[in-house]
């Protein structure tokens, strides 16, 4: 049971880095899709 709270709130966290890293890169003239785009094959890159 906390491994499942744990997956959940680690996939929270994700999705808000993906989030909030977006919006910065939208301030560059990226679309919302580009700019998520952009951020999971950055945070892929990294792993």
């Amino acid at each position: 049971m906390q491994t499942r709270h744990n997956e959940e709130t680690l996939d929270h966290l994700h999705h808000s880095m993906i989030s909030e890293f977006s919006k910065t890169l939208e301030m560059f003239s990226l679309n919302t899709t580009e700019s998520q785009l952009f951020v999971i094959l950055y945070l892929s890159d990294e792993q």
